[in-house]
């Protein structure tokens, strides 16, 4: 559960009405949701992924299918083909697990991702 929440922290900041910026031919988001689960295309699948129970169900569902599928039984593998589909499970993305993993550290220790700078450089 843990892990769901650190990727709909990356992927949307929580945010569950999120569409995701790839567009299909029709103009359709193709990736919905607060963990970004794909939506195929169809404008009903994304309006309803945007539902949190249904949102994260798909993509627990989606991280489960990676799992017990081409990466048999990997997270590394599992969190790098989510943020990148099969290019992932051929080793690419390999930022996107540290990313997750950055995330569930902060949220384990209850602080903000990322910290806030102090100081001059502060924005």
């Amino acid at each position: 559960a843990e892990v769901l929440v650190a990727i709909a922290a990356k992927e949307s900041s929580f945010n569950h009405r999120l569409h995701g910026r790839l567009k299909t031919a029709r103009g359709v988001s193709r990736f919905c949701g607060p963990l970004q689960a794909m939506s195929r295309g169809r404008a009903s699948r994304c309006r309803a992924l945007t539902d949190i129970t249904t949102g994260y169900a798909a993509g627990a569902a989606e991280l489960a299918a990676w799992l017990d599928g081409r990466c048999r039984g990997d997270l590394t593998c599992a969190l790098r083909a989510h943020g990148c589909g099969n290019a992932g499970v051929r080793g690419a993305c390999a930022a996107y697990p540290r990313a997750i993993a950055a995330r569930l550290s902060h949220l384990a220790a209850g602080t903000r991702y990322p910290p806030r700078r102090r100081g001059r450089d502060a924005t």
